[in-house]
Parts: C-alpha cells; structure tokens; sequence
C-alpha cells in the first residue's frame, strides 16, 4: 500500500507540473498577444498626437512674450521630452514612456486651455486665439484612441487575473497606461 500511495503521489505531482507549465505557457502566450496589439495600437497615434504637441508649442511660443506662466515653461519641458521620444523609430518597449509623456501633455493642454481664457492678455491676443483654435482642430481620430486604450484595458485584466497575474509577475508583463486626452472645449 506504501508504495502505491508514493506511485500516486508522484504522479499526482507530475500531473500537477505539467498542469502548470501549461497554464504558465498559456498566460504567457496571451500576456505576449494582448501587450503586442496595444503597443501595435500605441503606433498610429504618435503622428497625429506630434502634430498636436507642435501646436501646443506654438501657443506656448505665441503666449510667453505676453507674460511669464509656470504652465507655459512645464509645456517647453513636456513638449522636448516628447519630441526627443519622437527622434527614435518606434519601439514597442518605450509605449509607456510615451504614453506617460502625452498624458503629462495632455494635462498641461487642459491647464493652458483654462489660463488663456483667464487672462486678458492672452485672450486679447490675435496670435494666441489663433494658436489655440489651431490647437482645438488637432486632435486625433478618436477611433485610434479607443482602440489604444480598449486593447490597454484587456491586457491590463489579463495581467491581473487569476490565471495570468502569476505569469504576468513571473515574465515582467509590466502594466501600460491608458491615454486620457484632454477634450479639447
């Protein structure tokens, strides 16, 4: 009977090793899918989103002779930052630096939408007005948005699901951001 019980038992762990190889494989192989199709989806949006980011310079470049704003300073930083991250080809591993950096810039978008309203000076200003109804036009497809952040979504759920957070902690399937762009008024 002792060896029987040690027969079954050795089989109940070899079972059991198989059985997780394969579950760790199968999270492995889908965390690999689900991370691809978002960083895939990050690709079409980088355009439209420089053509933007080049317009929110060149509101900050019409505002600053008007007066000195901390907002207007944290763009010039932001908007170097993402136009260094545009100098290299894409490269799916820098997706979350990024998205980290438009998301930084869409926040300011929003602060220097609400400052030049508030501010004669600014809003006085053909140039200003017209850098910011520029900036206004340029946004991105909204389609490319939603696609980006729905993949994000799924990979994110994946990555901490039952199943799959192990596999996700295992391999290093870091998390990615969603992009939350500012709509512009």
């Amino acid at each position: 009977m002792g060896r029987r019980a040690a027969l079954v038992a050795l089989v109940l762990v070899i079972v059991l090793v198989i059985a997780g190889t394969v579950a760790l494989s199968n999270g492995r192989d889908t965390l690999d899918h689900q991370r691809t199709t978002a960083e895939t989806r990050w690709k079409p949006l980088r355009a439209p989103l420089t053509d933007r980011y080049t317009k929110l310079a060149a509101l900050t470049a019409a505002a600053k002779p008007l007066g000195d704003r901390k907002v207007l300073t944290q763009v010039d930083v932001a908007e170097a930052r993402w136009a260094r991250l545009m100098k290299q080809p894409f490269q799916p591993d820098q997706v979350p630096a990024e998205v980290t950096a438009a998301n930084n810039l869409e926040g300011l978008i929003g602060r220097v939408e609400a400052a030049v309203p508030d501010s004669p000076r600014l809003n006085g200003n053909a140039g200003v007005a017209a850098a910011l109804t520029a900036l206004k036009t340029a946004v991105p497809p909204p389609a490319l948005v939603t696609a980006y952040n729905s993949a994000v979504k799924r990979y994110s759920k994946t990555r901490t699901s039952f199943w799959d957070r192990v596999p996700a902690n295992l391999f290093g399937y870091e998390p990615i951001p969603s992009f939350a762009m500012v709509a512009t008024s």
